[in-house]
């Protein structure tokens, strides 16, 4: 199984003032461009992940949507994970992905420590690999199936690695 894994592009600065919700802080113009960039970088991988899964929020809504849009997955449809939301232990989101029924290959938009904390818990069975996703970032895990130290980092890259591919 091929997971890729992605975090958000640049969003406004957390701010209970201006977004009272923080689920609904939005990418900033900026992060949209940037993003749009890397996404047409991990096109030229030749990913084609089977199904997007992206965390609730807002920023990691229209990322996923980038993300489909620059892979030119025309006609895939999103699907919101609770389980991909930061206030959701990876180690629960984890267990119950790990129950459901995913195709062999797999892109999930999500945010910072979440994502680093699922990645480690898929190749070193625990939270403590130190390994963070910048902005934009992806990283690609080869895996048997998910669960703890079932994966493989194949390759991680930061937002302008990535956009330098496109």
């Amino acid at each position: 199984m091929d997971i890729l894994l992605v975090r958000h592009g640049q969003a406004g600065k957390a701010d209970p003032k201006t977004h009272p919700d923080d689920d609904l802080r939005p990418l900033t113009a900026k992060g949209r461009k940037l993003f749009k960039r890397a996404a047409k970088g991990l096109r030229s991988l030749g990913l084609k992940p089977g199904k997007i899964l992206a965390s609730p929020a807002e920023r990691t809504w229209t990322t996923a949507e980038l993300l489909a849009d620059g892979l030119r997955l025309k006609g895939m449809r999103i699907t919101k994970a609770p389980e991909l939301h930061h206030a959701v232990s990876p180690a629960k989101a984890l267990e119950k992905l790990s129950r459901m029924r995913l195709p062999a290959s797999l892109a999930m938009v999500g945010h910072e420590p979440w994502l680093s904390e699922f990645l480690s818990l898929l190749i070193a069975g625990d939270t403590r690999a130190g390994i963070e996703l910048d902005k934009g970032g992806a990283c690609l895990v080869q895996a048997d199936g998910l669960g703890r130290k079932k994966g493989r980092l194949i390759w991680l890259m930061t937002q302008d690695q990535l956009a330098a591919l496109a």
